[in-house]
């Protein structure tokens, strides 16, 4: 069985296409087909294996299912029958054209470990939905790519402060399409490995691709030197913040102040492409205190060997008052050659369909507050666009607003929950005062609510303060 899967891949490879996800679908014959379970056990850099049988085929096996990332030193399982083996993997259709593989196996020590991992991708629905028989399906992760992912880009905007571990991982459980960004991170601490900034670079393997590090700074080798460690450590790519507004951050000539150093730009671009493989983008604004030098600064950027760009439609001197603007980033993106997404005043789906316009994807920061479940609704509106559906508003409904508040204590409490096994107790609790402030607004007795979550240190407190 192993020698037919090798023989499989190497004589499809050829065939094997998609962004993150390639697949190569095959019919087993029967004759393969060993009575009770298959004996196989293989292990393949960088792919997962699934074995499936028609669910209808009872007789032969209920459901054959093996899936696997490997490189994490996980042994490959079949299940002869679902029912009898405590080591379950289900496959279990999701939205049109998503596939969720959640499995649980048991480790060397009969531990169950669960992994899920989630494959938005259209053709694999497809390329599932028509077997009879016994399918084999090999998945191989590709190497993330801008100009290969699935577009529209859904995109979990950098924010210090907000975007950890377990913000990522909440966002990616209710819409795993998402990519998703760090807080920013200082590639003068990554270049020094301090502590501090070097546990912020860790992120779940499982759960948080495509993961993308956003650095700051202005000292080309630094980024140098940060890039090649942030390859190392798995991220699917680098984001150079040439946008933060912040006064402490422009001072120091890093973020928006690079708007007004264009030179500077390109060479940090340049440093950070210099001996790194994973793609690097930019994330900026429409200028200093205009537009005018948009089109050309990015230009440069691409010049440089900018991936992607993402464009907050305000310039430094508009912060985050008054109402972004997307007309200048439309027109950017008829004006370079790479993926261009917009930033900017996304709170529902609607606005990101009614934003969208010529561009890439759109990315959501302050949007998500509170609100973390609008990720998927713009997922969901994107693909009734692309599947040619007429999106009524009726179905861009906010699932938040269809949401008791009772209801949406079980994610505020895994919030909490993942915020301490990210970071622990204090600092979890911590970082979770401000997005808890953010869950109970505009609900009745907000006020009083708010008083005691901004001062919870346990996830039991928590608890205690939402369902009295």
């Amino acid at each position: 069985m192993a020698e037919i899967i090798k023989s499989m891949i190497k004589k499809d490879a050829a065939a094997m296409m998609n962004p993150m996800i390639a697949h190569v679908s095959r019919f087993l014959p029967d004759s393969l087909l060993p009575p009770g379970k298959l004996p196989i056990t293989i292990s393949y850099p960088e792919k997962i294996i699934i074995i499936m049988a028609n669910p209808a085929e009872k007789a032969k096996t209920n459901l054959i299912v093996c899936a696997m990332k490997a490189g994490m030193h996980w042994p490959a399982l079949i299940m002869p029958s679902v029912k009898s083996h405590p080591t379950l993997l289900r496959l279990e259709s999701m939205s049109e054209g998503v596939l969720a593989a959640a499995c649980a196996f048991a480790t060397s020590k009969e531990r169950i470990l669960f992994i899920r991992y989630m494959l938005p991708h259209h053709g694999f629905r497809l390329c599932l939905s028509g077997f009879t028989k016994l399918n084999i399906v090999i998945l191989q992760l590709m190497k993330f790519s801008w100009d290969a992912y699935p577009r529209p880009f859904v995109c979990l905007a950098p924010m210090a402060g907000v975007t950890d571990g377990s913000y990522r991982q909440l966002i990616k459980k209710l819409a795993p399409e998402t990519i998703v960004y760090t807080e920013f991170l200082s590639t003068d601490a990554i270049h020094y490995g301090a502590k501090k900034t070097m546990k912020e670079l860790e992120f779940d393997k499982e759960e948080e691709h495509p993961f993308i590090v956003q650095v700051f700074g202005k000292e080309p080798e630094h980024f140098l030197s940060a890039a090649k460690v942030i390859e190392e450590m798995g991220a699917d790519g680098i984001d150079i913040n040439m946008g933060c507004p912040a006064a402490k951050v422009v001072s120091s000539c890093h973020g928006s102040a690079l708007l007004k150093n264009a030179d500077l730009a390109k060479r940090l671009v340049e440093a950070t492409k210099k001996e790194v493989s994973i793609p690097v983008s930019v994330k900026t604004r429409l200028g200093w205190d205009n537009i005018d030098d948009l089109i050309p600064f990015c230009q440069g950027l691409v010049d440089a060997g900018a991936d992607a760009l993402a464009i907050h439609g305000r310039t430094y001197e508009g912060k985050f008052g008054g109402e972004a603007d997307w007309n200048p980033i439309y027109d950017l993106k008829e004006r370079v050659s790479v993926p261009v997404i917009g930033n900017g005043d996304i709170t529902c789906a609607q606005d990101a369909v009614e934003k969208i316009g010529n561009l890439d994807g759109v990315m959501i920061g302050r949007g998500t507050f509170g609100n973390p479940w609008v990720m998927k609704d713009i997922t969901e509106a994107f693909r009734l666009r692309s599947a040619k559906c007429k999106v009524q508003s009726a179905k861009l409904i906010p699932t938040v607003d269809t949401m008791t508040f009772e209801e949406k204590i079980p994610f505020i409490i895994e919030h909490c929950e993942l915020a301490v096994k990210v970071k622990g107790q204090k600092r979890g609790m911590l970082e979770m005062r401000r997005h808890l402030a953010s869950y109970v607004k505009g609900i009745d007795g907000a006020s009083d609510l708010r008083a005691q979550l901004v001062r919870v240190e346990s996830v039991e407190e928590v608890q205690n303060i939402l369902s009295a």
